[in-house]
């Protein structure tokens, strides 16, 4: 059958990528509630480096810049994660794992390109 698409099974990079700055959405603010309703106020370095690598794995997600911006903010979230594994750290490994794992993947900027490639051949 030529001609017809098959469903991937293997996850596009960018929902990753969008997933993993969601997820560090979410720990950030967690961060910050449970901070102020234990009577302290949050740690601006830490949230500082939430940040940072919170927009380094926004900047991957045009395509063209792809594993420097993933691989930084990959690195920035798992510091942030070792940093706080004794309290709230853990819940931070979803968003590290989604951003290294697509870190690894092709860019989808590549993959458009290769997909144009194969649709001109046939």
């Amino acid at each position: 059958m030529v001609g017809v698409r098959q469903a991937s099974m293997v996850p596009r990079p960018r929902w990753l990528v969008f997933w993993s700055v969601v997820w560090t959405v979410a720990y950030g603010w967690t961060y910050v509630v449970t901070a102020n309703g234990l009577g302290g106020a949050p740690a601006g370095w830490y949230v500082g480096l939430l940040v940072i690598g919170g927009l380094a794995l926004v900047a991957a997600l045009p395509g063209r810049v792809w594993r420097v911006p993933l691989v930084a903010g990959a690195l920035a979230l798992l510091a942030a994660m070792l940093i706080a594994i004794g309290s709230l750290g853990w819940f931070l490994l979803p968003a590290v794992v989604f951003a290294a794992f697509a870190a690894g993947m092709k860019s989808p900027w590549r993959l458009a390109q290769e997909q144009e490639q194969e649709s001109g051949q046939d």
